[in-house]
């Protein structure tokens, strides 16, 4: 670790090594996000695929298809108002949405996106939950439903404490 750490006796956020708390900098890689992406579709979506595809058939394939046209276009479209303004990047959903629609538009658009990340968790703690319900009544034990509840409580609580 470098000096200044909080293994040394430094203090967290010590910025003795010439870097500034809360710079703009970017440490990420192309290769890592590409990883991250494929590591996260790769686990929560392909490998529910094949029963989708036996309960929805072809017409779910073209569903699929017609998702990711989409995705892969509106993915295109958020690039472009990234760089709307030539040398300058916009950081973030809230900040396209108010060089689009001014105030208005970054507190709309920052609400529905806070409420999408934190239903999206909420819901996955959910359904985690459930499965692992399943498959512990399925193995001969018994989890009470009311234990569960308070585990998908305090995530909730987790999950709003560190959006805020």
């Amino acid at each position: 670790m470098t000096s200044g750490g909080i293994w040394d006796g430094g203090v967290v956020g010590d910025c003795s090594d010439g870097e500034s708390v809360g710079s703009d900098e970017r440490k990420g890689s192309n290769l890592g996000a590409l990883f991250n992406i494929v590591c996260s579709i790769a686990g929560a979506g392909t490998l529910g695929m094949p029963y989708s595809f036996r309960q929805g058939g072809w017409v779910a394939a073209g569903f699929i298809v017609l998702s990711s046209v989409v995705a892969w276009y509106t993915g295109v479209i958020m690039v472009e108002c990234l760089y709307y303004d030539p040398g300058k990047r916009l950081s973030s959903y809230p900040a396209i949405g108010e060089a689009a629609f001014g105030r208005a538009g970054r507190v709309f658009v920052q609400f529905f996106h806070y409420t999408i990340v934190l239903g999206v968790s909420t819901l996955y703690i959910m359904l985690a939950g459930i499965n692992i319900e399943m498959i512990v009544s399925g193995a001969g034990g018994k989890l009470e439903a009311e234990c569960m509840r308070l585990d998908c409580r305090a995530a909730d609580i987790y999950s709003v404490c560190s959006c805020a």
